[in-house]
């Protein structure tokens, strides 16, 4: 069963593209990370999918019910927590979700026991009578998660929302993000600017680029399909013949002693290229294929789309 999913979705502003080709699916239990430098699109895609915005063209749908035609329905299984804190601050925790179930459409004892389930699931039912504007950034970041939860959502699109918290408020929102996903069996859609937040909480990446899906998949299926394991050489000597003698292709990146390049299984035989043209080994460093590498492989600034690659285990990779 899919709880969202999103096929072909476009959206373009004075006619230039925001957002092309956009194909997104979310299980139950499944948390996606949705990825992507300013500007890649990742608001637009979060407006679409949160009836906000039309596309251009394309569909939405949310738990079996088409967004565009039946947006009421449609919205009843959506919880949305935005990126900046919507809450009144002089209002208490309790009368914040009062006033914000009531814009959902709940009533009296309906109301009263989503809020409870609400301050339950974010454990803040001891601070429902304290005013928003005396709870610490986290606190106030984990209300924010409890207003989307009013209703009862089955899927809930989080826009970034441990920024700017402390490291103990975070983790506590990796904690409560993998309980929902877990115990209570939602779908998250889950952006980030943190990569190893993503890579910790995330069942499953899609990194945007210009608008475009460049990689979609989980962390594991994406790094191998990226291929070759990749190394920093320090080097001493004539950098541009060294570079020249390896090969053009497989050196990724240049600047003073240090080369990074793909290694394709042959270290010695670098070294001795190295040697050859009389350069010397200063330090060699393997690079991992952790997200970080991963994340700027694919959001490279050359501007051009990169090609789309299926990985062994069905996930996506542009190259």
């Amino acid at each position: 069963m899919t709880l969202l999913r999103a096929v072909g979705v476009a959206r373009s502003y004075a006619g230039r593209p925001a957002l092309r080709d956009f194909d997104l699916s979310v299980a139950p239990g499944e948390v996606v990370g949705l990825l992507g430098l300013n500007g890649a699109g990742k608001t637009t895609a979060i407006s679409i999918l949160a009836g906000v915005l039309r596309p251009d063209r394309g569909s939405v749908e949310i738990d079996g019910r088409d967004l565009l035609r039946e947006p009421l329905l449609a919205k009843r299984a959506l919880g949305l927590v935005p990126q900046e804190i919507a809450l009144y601050p002089e209002l208490s925790v309790a009368e914040n979700l009062r006033f914000f179930g009531r814009l959902r459409g709940l009533r009296g004892r309906e109301l009263e026991s989503s809020l409870a389930y609400a301050l339950d699931a974010v454990e803040l039912s001891d601070r429902a009578r304290d005013p928003v504007r005396e709870l610490s950034g986290g606190m106030q970041r984990r209300v924010n998660v409890a207003v989307g939860l009013l209703g009862a959502p089955r899927l809930l699109i989080l826009d970034e929302p441990a920024v700017g918290v402390d490291a103990l408020s975070r983790a506590q929102l990796f904690q409560l993000v993998q309980r929902l996903a877990r115990a209570e069996n939602l779908g998250l859609l889950y952006t980030s600017h943190y990569l190893e937040e993503v890579a910790a909480l995330c069942t499953r990446l899609v990194i945007l680029h210009q608008g475009r899906i460049v990689a979609q998949g989980r962390l594991d299926e994406l790094a191998a399909s990226v291929g070759e394991e990749r190394v920093e050489l320090e080097i001493e000597g004539p950098r541009e013949a060294i570079a020249a003698a390896l090969g053009a292709a497989r050196v990724e990146r240049a600047a003073g002693e240090r080369l990074v390049l793909a290694a394709r299984g042959e270290l010695a035989s670098i070294v001795a290229a190295i040697e050859a043209h009389g350069g010397k080994l200063k330090q060699l460093r393997v690079l991992g294929r952790d997200l970080e590498s991963l994340f700027l492989r694919l959001t490279g600034s050359d501007g051009e789309p990169l090609p789309l690659v299926e990985s062994a285990a069905g996930g996506e990779v542009r190259r």
